[in-house]
């Protein structure tokens, strides 16, 4: 007689053979599609992609021979599949299946000098991140020298794509608030990290189909800008340009500043504008 399959999870009833697998993994994913749907409202991830992680969880818990199904035997219950839904799945389980680096280059307005250094081209590093199917992007803040801070453009590129890759590769998480703690085993290096944490921020909130501003605890719908005004040849250049981003809406003016070009720049600025915040 030809062994019969359970109902519930494809494995079989009175043989100890190894159940089938395509029998078995198509019940799987069914069971987990039907137990899936109802967690999820109109418009948000599909139960589909939902099913494919609880399958892959199930897989592995198989191949360790965690999991029974309801004759005892090797196999997937719908009491297994619901305890692991409870442990795992309610805590809204992400990983990252891809990053991706990309470096593009921008010719600024007008060029940004600080006492240590002067730009005219910006590098600037974006991270993509592949949340299980939704896309977050993020862009890291180094900039192009060490001279302001440690890190720079190309030191990043490395340790994200060298150290921490590697770390949260394969790594299951419930929120990008755990992203961080991931990523401890390496030392400072904070800028990489941060744009690797918040492109993963990015892609949560387009999964949950609400702002990042309300996902991280925002209440306001508006802040208040402030602009950053590299050095001028001249105390009028300075004063045109804070009157061009006051008149653009920025409400607070940072001006960097040199030895020889500190005490009058200020001095300039506080008698022409006393109100603003400088």
């Amino acid at each position: 007689m030809a062994p019969r399959f359970c109902a519930r999870c494809g494995g079989h009833r009175k043989s100890r053979q190894r159940p089938r697998r395509g029998a078995r993994d198509h019940r799987i994913a069914r069971g987990a599609r039907a137990l899936a749907a109802p967690r999820f409202p109109a418009g948000q991830r599909r139960p589909g992609a939902f099913a494919r992680r609880v399958h892959e969880l199930v897989c592995q818990r198989l191949r360790r021979g965690r999991l029974t199904h309801c004759a005892g035997k090797p196999g997937v219950s719908a009491y297994s599949l619901e305890r692991l839904l409870g442990r795992h799945i309610d805590r809204e389980i992400m990983r990252i299946r891809e990053l991706t680096l990309q470096e593009v280059r921008m010719k600024l307005v007008a060029p940004f000098e600080t006492s240590m250094d002067r730009t005219e081209v910006r590098r600037i590093l974006l991270v993509r991140a592949d949340l299980d199917g939704v896309i977050g992007w993020a862009e890291c803040v180094a900039g192009e020298s060490p001279f302001y801070s440690p890190e720079t453009a190309d030191t990043a590129w490395l340790i994200l794509r060298d150290f921490l890759w590697p770390l949260i590769k394969g790594k299951d998480f419930a929120s990008a608030g755990e992203v961080w703690g991931l990523l401890a085993r390496v030392r400072g290096h904070n800028m990489a990290k941060a744009a690797l944490e918040a492109a993963v921020w990015d892609a949560e909130a387009k999964q949950k189909g609400m702002p990042l501003s309300k996902l991280i605890g925002g209440v306001r719908e508006e802040i208040a800008c402030g602009v950053s005004i590299g050095i001028r040849e001249s105390l009028d250049e300075l004063v045109a340009a804070v009157e061009k981003e006051l008149a653009a809406g920025y409400q607070r003016i940072k001006i960097k500043i040199k030895p020889g070009k500190d005490l009058e720049p200020v001095r300039r600025l506080r008698q022409d504008f006393p109100r603003i915040k400088l």
